[in-house]
């Protein structure tokens, strides 16, 4: 099944319409016989189901909105010999979109706070070699941390002739699991001092049943967001594992001391945001379907949490939000984002994009990605 878009970079003005246009394709022929069953939903509550009939040529679904919204429309056809489903959105007036919570006026002076902890530790940070390929050096890297959870990751650094190089590191997504899944490989192969970095501070290189054991991380986002004390949300230590991993790379001799790029996924792009707020050292940031943004309006990890309960997080989640982050950050930045992603929902990324005041920034749609 093709999903053809009028608006093929997903996004549409008020009022404007969209014409989404379902193929079936047949040995590289389009299928004109069959029903084609549709259900679509506007921002998260499905609000429209049907069918459509292929015999009838360029059947297709319009939408429009008169205010900003976004819509994800799932499609299924099914026939004796084959089932398929895939689903596409769109986004209207994207560029409206805006935190549902108010940037706190304290906020560098709460996470100054937490950076008094960290810089009370010392880094010792320990490198020890990995067999490597030899187009570059692998390492296994460690360094204290907050709460007696270290800095995990592994560092790759090129062999190319070459004794500076930019540096990047790249946070993890949720889950746990062991650094070096091929990102610092390949980033390493292009020029780069890079560093995979373990969300959770976990040993890397062990057995994929030594992290499918691991207890204690059930609902580790959300956890201590209704405590008294701010040490104690789990994403504290998470984000400072960030920022000491930023000090680890910095005083690396290979770092050429100018170009300090964060890159990362859903968990990983909101800690790309809280260290390019903590550490001004960086230089850019790129994203892909970024959790922790509008958290207030149930961004991940608050996705499908009901606003009630979600008020009991309210007196801290301003100061976690990748919005707030954002809205700090001056230097360039790319976040590509789906709009049929579910998890980290588009309307928090736009809402998060759109108060960053970077003169470089770009918002990518994919209309077709989940998460």
């Amino acid at each position: 099944m093709r999903l053809l878009s009028s608006h093929s970079n997903g996004s549409a003005k008020i009022g404007e319409t969209v014409c989404l246009i379902p193929v079936i394709m047949k040995d590289d022929v389009p299928l004109f016989s069959g029903k084609i069953a549709y259900l679509g939903f506007r921002d998260t509550e499905s609000f429209i189901e049907g069918t459509l009939d292929l015999s009838r040529r360029g059947t297709h679904i319009v939408c429009r909105a008169d205010k900003p919204t976004f819509f994800r429309y799932s499609f299924r056809f099914e026939s004796k010999d084959v089932v398929l489903e895939q689903e596409i959105g769109v986004i209207f007036a994207p560029e409206m979109f805006h935190p549902h919570s108010e940037c706190p006026v304290n906020l560098s002076d709460f996470w100054a706070k937490q950076l008094a902890q960290l810089l009370a530790i010392p880094c010792a940070m320990r490198l020890s070699a990995l067999p490597s390929c030899g187009e570059f050096r692998l390492y296994d890297l460690t360094a204290n941390c907050v709460g007696g959870v270290p800095v995990s990751g592994e560092l790759a650094v090129p062999e190319n002739g070459a004794t500076r190089f930019p540096a990047i590191i790249i946070p993890q997504g949720a889950g746990g699991r062991g650094a070096g899944v091929g990102n610092t490989a390949w980033f390493a192969s292009q020029g780069f001092l890079a560093l995979d970095l373990n969300a959770h501070g976990l040993p890397n290189g062990r057995t994929p049943e030594f992290y499918r054991n691991l207890v204690g991380y059930a609902g580790y986002p959300k956890r201590g967001f209704d405590a008294v004390d701010p040490t104690k949300i789990y994403m504290t230590g998470m984000f400072l594992r960030v920022k000491r991993a930023l000090e680890v790379v910095c005083s690396l001799p290979e770092w050429d001391g100018r170009h300090l790029f964060l890159a990362g996924a859903s968990q990983g792009a909101w800690q790309c945001y809280a260290g390019a707020f903590l550490d001004s050292r960086v230089t850019a940031v790129a994203t892909t379907i970024p959790a922790g943004c509008d958290l207030c309006n149930g961004g991940w990890p608050f996705t499908g949490i009901p606003s009630e309960e979600r008020a009991r997080y309210a007196k801290h989640l301003p100061y976690f939000d990748g919005a707030h982050f954002l809205a700090h950050m001056k230097m360039p930045l790319l976040i590509r984002a789906g709009l049929v992603d579910t998890v980290c929902r588009p309307d928090g990324v736009a809402a998060a994009f759109n108060v960053c005041p970077s003169q470089e920034k770009m918002l990518y749609w994919a209309n077709e990605m989940r998460h």
